[in-house]
Parts: C-alpha cells; sequence; structure tokens
C-alpha cells in the first residue's frame, strides 16, 4: 500500500520514482523456507565471513550446476565455509577443485588493491581441510594462483566460485576458468560490489568487455556469469 502511494506521487516528479521510492517488505527465502539450506547455513557459518545471503547464491547456482557436464571449482577459500557448503551440494556426485595459498594473499597492486600480501593468513590447509570433509572428491591446490591451475587445463567445469578479491588473481582466474565453462555453467563472483576490491571488479569488467556473457550484479554484491 505504502509503496503503491509513492509510485502514484512518482508521477508527478520522475525523480522522485527512481530515488525516492521504498519498498518496506524483501522477499527473503532463505530465512527458514529451505530446510536443506538452512541445515548447510548453520554447518558452515562459524567458517565464513560470508552474509547469509551470499551463501544462499553459491548453493542456488551449485544446485543448478549439478544438472550440467563438468567439475567444480573455487579460487579463494579461506577458512573453508563456503567451500563446506558447495562440498555439501555436491556430496561426492561431482570433483571439487579448491584453489588457494592457505598462508595469505599474494602481492597487491598497491594503486588497483585495497589489500596487502599476507592478508587472510590466519588459517592453515589442515584446519580447512576438517573443515570441508569430503575427502573422496575434494582436490585442494595449495600455491599460487595460475601456477595451481598446471596440469587441469583439459578440464570442463560446470560451476566455479571466484572470491580471490584482488585484479590479478581475478583475471588469471576468468582466463582459465570462463574459456573452459560447458556452456550453461556458471561462475559465481564474490568480489564484484566490494568495496575493497575494486582491483577484482575492474578485471571482471575488463574480461568480459568482448565476451557473450554478461556479468550480472546481485543486491548482494556478488555478480553471476553464465556461459552461452
Amino acid at each position: 500500500m505504502q509503496a503503491n502511494l509513492q509510485r502514484k506521487e512518482a508521477r508527478r516528479d520522475k525523480d522522485v520514482y527512481y530515488y525516492d521510492c521504498r519498498v518496506e517488505a524483501i522477499y527473503r527465502p532463505f530465512y527458514g523456507f529451505d530446510i536443506e539450506f538452512d541445515a548447510h547455513y548453520q554447518a558452515v557459518k562459524p567458517y565464513t565471513d560470508m552474509s547469509i545471503e551470499r551463501l544462499w547464491t553459491i548453493y542456488l547456482m551449485a544446485k543448478q550446476s549439478m544438472n550440467i557436464l563438468g567439475c567444480f571449482m573455487e579460487c579463494g577459500v579461506f577458512r573453508g565455509g563456503s567451500a563446506a557448503l558447495i562440498a555439501n551440494v555436491v556430496n561426492n556426485r561431482k570433483p571439487l577443485h579448491l584453489f588457494d595459498t592457505f598462508s595469505g594473499m599474494p602481492e597487491c597492486d598497491s594503486i588497483r588493491d585495497d589489500h596487502e600480501a599476507g592478508d587472510f593468513s590466519e588459517v592453515s590447509i589442515e584446519q580447512v581441510r576438517k573443515v570441508v570433509g569430503h575427502q573422496g572428491s575434494v582436490d585442494f591446490h595449495q600455491g599460487w594462483i595460475p601456477d595451481t591451475f598446471v596440469g587441469k587445463e583439459a578440464a570442463r567445469i560446470a560451476f566455479a566460485h571466484i572470491d580471490v578479491d584482488i585484479y590479478r588473481s581475478m583475471k588469471d582466474c576468468l582466463e582459465f576458468i570462463y574459456p573452459r565453462m560447458t556452456v550453461g555453467g556458471v561462475i559465481v563472483l564474490d568480489d564484484y560490489g566490494q568495496f575493497t576490491c575494486r582491483g577484482a571488479r575492474d578485471a571482471i569488467d575488463e574480461y568480459f568487455e568482448d565476451k557473450r556473457s554478461v556479468p550480472m550484479p546481485l543486491m548482494s554484491k556478488q555478480a553471476l556469469v553464465f556461459k552461452i
């Protein structure tokens, strides 16, 4: 009712419609409507700084991608919360490859990036292995991207979650992953709208400037890219 009244007022002034129309109710299906997701969320919540909205996006896109030919990948694992969520969705039915230094950020570009070398170093690969579980179908690739992609050149990829925060790492990930995506596969880009990840957004925009796929920004600050 309130939103409808505001729209009527907005017809008198176009700017009011675009900038001052407020909707009081927001649909949030991730709060209690999906029992399966809620169980996964409660299990991984202690091991991630991601909001429930961002985890919901990863969960849905991973579920959809189970119907696509190819493996799953995550670049930027940190404490393993989102990787554990993906592994729970996959449930040993597809290979899941996890790429991270597990010792902190590489060298960053002081102009493009808002991070420093060594950020996110308070983790070990042993800790993350325990969090993720599913040892039979999860492969850990420890080291610097893109060096850790060596040996995966023949991979076909159905789903990728990229959360690397900085320009060079994002560009390296996209240059390797996107050409190997199966048609219909999806990339979830965690950093697109993060104000501390300007370099990552620049890399995304530059890479897809001449591609058929277009990044779709979300209110969660993520973006989705579907391979077409």
